[in-house]
């Protein structure tokens, strides 16, 4: 509960932020990919379908795959839809059709972004690996990341994700990540985007401590 803590004082989140993440729930019940921020008692939303009856009183969906945003997009959702997993092969130009939130962890992306776009801004959560070590933009490339960024005019920054690794039993090395993305937060910052780029942390491990310490009700009562 100290990692949860921490996180939430950081992003200063509160009682009315609320997503829905859509997973396969044989992936860790579908927890593993939620957004910290739900474990501050607003709404735990965990879903199986692609069929919501919350979609006024969720500020975004997260989805592991295309596929699932499309689906999500052709059944009348309109809020943002975030892919966490990245783009594929091909699947760029839908994206951009189905104005869909693409994760992005490689420059490559914002190129081909650039060259298809052409009436509307497509938006990105860039992801910053400070320590996982999977998928993600490191600290000392970011810089270089981001010159590339500027040149891509027709991409718009909206997110800034991290995850951690071991949140659930080694504090310094959780602390060691969130002074990282802290880092990247301020160069970011110092850009001067606008709007700046919501952030947030995603963690399977912490998240489920919450999980099991914390009754979240009346997910969107008010």
């Amino acid at each position: 509960m100290a990692n949860i803590s921490s996180i939430l004082e950081y992003l200063e989140l509160n009682e009315s932020d609320c997503i829905v993440n859509v997973l396969p729930f044989y992936y860790s019940y579908g927890n593993s990919l939620l957004h910290t921020h739900i474990a501050e008692g607003g709404c735990l939303i965990l879903e199986n379908s692609l069929v919501y009856a919350y979609k006024e009183c969720v500020d975004a969906f997260a989805v592991a795959l295309v596929e699932e945003s499309v689906e999500l997009r052709e059944a009348g959702i309109e809020r943002e839809i975030l892919i966490l997993n990245g783009a594929y092969a091909g699947t760029h130009r839908e994206i951009i059709e189905h104005g869909l939130t693409l994760v992005v962890s490689d420059a490559s992306d914002l190129a081909i972004y650039h060259r298809l776009s052409r009436e509307r801004p497509v938006a990105i959560h860039l992801k910053v690996d400070t320590g996982m070590s999977r998928l993600g933009v490191p600290l000392y490339q970011l810089p270089r990341f981001l010159e590339e960024f500027e040149l891509s005019s027709r991409v718009r920054m909206s997110g800034l994700m991290t995850h951690l690794a071991r949140a659930d039993d080694d504090p310094e090395t959780t602390a060691e990540q969130l002074e990282r993305f802290e880092q990247a937060r301020q160069l970011i910052k110092a850009k001067g985007y606008q709007p700046e780029p919501s952030p947030h942390i995603t963690s399977k491990t912490s998240l489920n401590t919450a999980c099991s310490e914390t009754i979240l009700s009346n997910a969107c009562s008010s």
